[in-house]
């Protein structure tokens, strides 16, 4: 499971890259699951049943499918992809989503 870096906060609101960064821990051992940057072993994947039929996060499910499966795990940060900021995402659910929640948080509401 790799991490990604954002293509850029142009055009959001200020604030956003910040919370952003604050948020997201791009390092080894990371607990971030982004399907741009996921790779699994072929063999994994039919072992598990591959990604469900879900309405959002089939990544999320997929990887704690592997885990449950006792199937070795390596978080790795040493090759982020560089992923779209873009405000309307393909996954109603996705990337852009979670930006766009960043975006209306206040800095009170962001840890």
């Amino acid at each position: 499971m790799g991490t990604i870096t954002p293509d850029g906060f142009d055009g959001w609101p200020p604030g956003t890259g910040a919370r952003f960064a604050r948020n997201y821990e791009p390092r080894t051992g990371h607990r971030h699951i982004h399907g741009a940057n996921l790779g699994v072993r072929a063999d994994a994947y039919a072992a598990v049943g591959g990604f469900r039929t879900l309405s959002a996060h089939e990544d999320v499910d997929l990887v704690a499918h592997l885990e449950n499966a006792a199937r070795p795990i390596v978080w790795g940060a040493h090759a982020p992809v560089r992923t779209s900021t873009r405000r309307a995402g393909r996954a109603a659910e996705g990337f852009a989503a979670y930006l766009r929640g960043l975006a209306e948080r206040t800095p009170e509401e962001t840890g």
